[in-house]
């Protein structure tokens, strides 16, 4: 579904998604960015990401949505691959009272009749493995 010959954003360690240490270019994600988190790596949304849509995530590692501070991510397509994790608060850790956690799947925006032949799908969420919401 995503490759990662097309990333244009590779975790090469854990940290914050909005931190540039944490990517292979040393830049944050911007919009149409394609993302994959290894299986050895955790990255936490620790901030808002909603302004600009990240045109793919693969999570093969850890996404993790801070359960204390506000958080939102915006993807277009986001595929969770087997032995991966996506959690939005846990059993032990809820996101908190008053805290809003988002997940965002936003639309591709406008696409030609071409396109939509193409790939007639405006956003997709594909996951085999754990996906953790608590609240």
């Amino acid at each position: 579904m995503v490759n990662d010959h097309d990333a244009t954003h590779v975790a090469v360690a854990s940290g914050n998604c909005g931190a540039p240490k944490t990517w292979d270019k040393n830049t944050v994600p911007a919009g149409g960015s394609r993302v994959v988190i290894p299986a050895s790596r955790t990255v936490p949304v620790q901030g808002q990401h909603d302004k600009a849509r990240v045109n793919w995530l693969r999570v093969d590692g850890t996404l993790r949505f801070d359960p204390k501070v506000n958080t939102s991510l915006k993807v277009v397509t986001l595929v969770g691959n087997f032995k991966s994790t996506i959690e939005i608060g846990t059993e032990k850790d809820r996101v908190e009272a008053g805290v809003a956690a988002r997940l965002i799947l936003g639309d591709r925006g406008a696409r030609d009749a071409a396109m939509r032949k193409r790939d007639p799908t405006t956003w997709a969420a594909a996951c085999w493995r754990t996906v953790s919401c608590r609240g």
